[in-house]
């Protein structure tokens, strides 16, 4: 780590949290708070739900799944387009609830008693999920600052709320597309420059280059394991973007229905792209 490295970081911490103050003037009501009123765009929102489809995790455990297994992983990929296909049919349904929060829709169609059930029951999931994401974003983190867990996992644990908890969805939404052209810009220039170590050759010399499993699934995997795997994840990816508890909240904040539709192409398209750029690195690492 070098100064530069510490600015940037410092000029990311204090962009999220001014992000939360300022957008805080947006919120004159509940709706405005979780949902930013129902007004937005169709590619503010859809860039939003592009970045909560992957995090991290795509740059660091799925690089190192496809370093040791191959590029099987990829499925994770195929099956959040065929996901999404279903979401752009049933995009304007969630829109049209006229709803301000997911657990709305589930008193509307199910009754309060699993309004109430839901609302725990996500509140005890969130926490433990939240908890072992500020454990392993530290863990990560930790030998890069030479800083001990416990002061980043407090110090994130305070940085993020304060801009969801002062701007609400709007902050939200607005940070997760400023992430989303910052992720995308570092990933190309990565991919870019791996590729041109002479070591790698180009594609062509990657594609040639690169070890059998690689490219070969059934050397990490069974065929038959991988098919029960494949089919698992094909009903994970569907039921995931479509749950009005993960996915498809976010397109209670569009304008109306058509946008919503037109939202999905955003995360459909960065699904398609993203593994031709992030498996770059992790397959250049086998060579």
């Amino acid at each position: 780590m070098q100064t530069v490295d510490y600015l940037a970081i410092a000029f990311y911490s204090a962009f999220m949290i001014l992000t939360g103050i300022v957008f805080a003037r947006k919120n004159k009501n509940s709706s405005d708070f979780f949902r930013a009123g129902g007004s937005l765009t169709w590619w503010l929102v859809g860039a939003s739900a592009f970045v909560t489809l992957f995090s991290a995790w795509t740059f660091v455990g799925c690089a190192g799944r496809v370093f040791r297994s191959g590029t099987s992983t990829a499925l994770v990929f195929i099956f959040n387009v065929v996901a999404l296909v279903v979401t752009y049919f049933l995009a304007p349904r969630f829109r049209r609830l006229r709803v301000i929060s997911w657990v709305e829709a589930v008193r509307l169609r199910f009754g309060r008693v699993s309004e109430q059930f839901f609302t725990y029951a996500s509140s005890l999931i969130g926490i433990l999920f939240c908890g072992t994401g500020l454990y392993t974003i530290s863990v990560f983190l930790s030998p890069v600052f030479n800083i001990p867990t416990t002061p980043l996992i407090i110090g994130v644990a305070v940085l993020l709320p304060v801009m969801s908890t002062f701007g609400g969805a709007l902050a939200v939404i607005a940070s997760d597309f400023i992430q989303s052209l910052f992720i995308a810009a570092v990933a190309v220039v990565v991919a870019v420059l791996v590729l041109g170590l002479p070591s790698i050759g180009g594609v062509n010399g990657m594609l040639e280059k690169a070890p059998d499993h690689v490219f070969d699934w059934t050397v990490a995997m069974r065929p038959e394991v991988l098919g029960l795997w494949a089919l698992a994840l094909l009903i994970n990816q569907i039921v995931s973007a479509n749950s009005m508890y993960l996915g498809a909240a976010r397109y209670l904040a569009v304008r109306d229905e058509r946008h919503a539709r037109l939202a999905v192409l955003f995360p459909m398209a960065g699904m398609v792209l993203l593994p031709f750029i992030a498996f770059i690195p992790p397959i250049a690492s086998t060579i």
